[in-house]
């Protein structure tokens, strides 16, 4: 990833959060929710283009696909606005929860997947690459679409471990896993009356994902919230940003 990469995806960031601060003001008590915010230049807008002049787009499941012709079979997919992380609860006996997203567009042949997090309530994510099932299977992640007719679609790790990544600006403080000041600039600009907490750590995937060099292409994922044995608390939400950029295969 270069330098100006690095540097439009700190700016997204600093963006979004922005633009969702007064929305964080009024959710959380026991039940903490956790909002992901996809769109990097328009709130819930019906897709998030990411990268141009090729096409790369975050939604959430499902959508009609036929991988040998590797072409959409229709217009319809299921977009950023059904991308809201809501009830988890951390009064309840689960160590973490799932949920799905997919990434799919056309003539890119890879690409990397990002992560952006405050740390306000010391949760941990892994993103796990998914296969889809019309048919349940034990554990699997349900999806029902947004539809005249909805279906219902189930989502399941495709891989023991999570993708492989590595944080840019991590440090542990006591015992807590936090930001350091190395992007505060490019996130906050000159501001600096900020909770420790709401520095965003910044992770991207080491390796890269495959795409299409020249067809249509859609990969699913499962982002998963590790808990970390927190309880009940009053702090505010946590803000997640998910992006991803074409990326040159290794």
């Amino acid at each position: 990833m270069d330098a100006d990469q690095k540097i439009s995806r700190r700016r997204s960031f600093k963006k979004i959060a922005l633009t969702v601060s007064m929305v964080l003001l009024v959710i959380v008590q026991v039940i903490v929710p956790v909002f992901a915010w996809f769109a990097i230049t328009r709130l819930l807008g019906a897709y998030a283009p990411i990268s141009k002049p090729q096409a790369l787009y975050i939604g959430a499941g499902h959508r009609e696909f036929d991988p040998v012709k590797h072409e959409f079979l229709d217009d319809h997919f299921e977009d950023i606005r059904y991308l809201y992380f809501n009830g988890i609860d951390v009064n309840e006996d689960v160590d973490h929860y799932d949920y799905v997203f997919c990434i799919f567009g056309k003539a890119v042949p890879h690409y990397k997947l990002q992560l952006a997090y405050t740390t306000n309530n010391q949760f941990t994510y892994e993103i796990f690459p998914a296969t889809e099932s019309s048919v349940y299977s034990e554990n699997a992640v349900a999806y029902t679409t947004h539809t005249a007719t909805p279906g219902t679609y189930y989502y399941s790790p495709s891989a023991v471990t999570p993708l492989a990544g590595a944080f840019l600006n991590d440090q542990t403080v006591g015992g807590e896993l936090l930001a350091d000041n190395t992007l505060h600039a490019d996130t906050y600009g000159t501001y600096n009356n900020l909770d420790k907490y709401a520095e965003p750590l910044y992770w991207q995937t080491t390796g890269v994902e495959d795409g299409h060099p020249r067809g249509d292409f859609i990969n699913y994922y499962i982002l998963r919230v590790n808990l970390n044995g927190k309880t009940a608390n009053d702090r505010e939400t946590d803000v997640i940003c998910i992006a991803a950029h074409s990326a040159a295969g290794v």
